[in-house]
């Protein structure tokens, strides 16, 4: 357990590495280190992306799109079943992408004035 005193705010936080917890909450919430925890595993020579959850992993990653022998029955990773996940499709349009403009004022002002007289 270590106490870091943020520079900004000279707010304290306490970060335990072992159980990956920080008062912040941002590790709870994200899974991930937060900036007090690795300051923390940087000052001890460690690699903070050790301590990342698997779902921020590549190879999770790949697990979870790839298809078995069956893509209809779900897999299991981790000791979870999770039902098959299906890649999104990209479309992208033909052409050039059309620019939404706003008229000035002046212009929107000339139209109203045209179409009263």
């Amino acid at each position: 357990m270590a106490v870091i005193l943020s520079t900004g705010t000279s707010k304290r936080y306490a970060v335990d590495i072992s159980r990956k917890e920080c008062s912040c909450g941002f590790c709870q919430e994200e899974l991930i280190p937060c900036r007090h925890a690795i300051k923390c595993l940087t000052s001890t020579g460690r690699d903070p992306k050790d301590f990342c959850s698997d779902i921020h992993r590549v190879e999770y990653l790949r697990e979870m799109y790839a298809e078995g022998d069956d893509p209809l029955h779900a897999t299991v990773i981790n000791n979870l079943q999770i039902d098959p996940l299906i890649p999104t499709t990209v479309e992208t349009l033909r052409g050039r992408r059309r620019k939404n403009r706003f008229e000035s004022q002046s212009i929107v002002v000339s139209k109203v004035q045209k179409e009263g007289l």
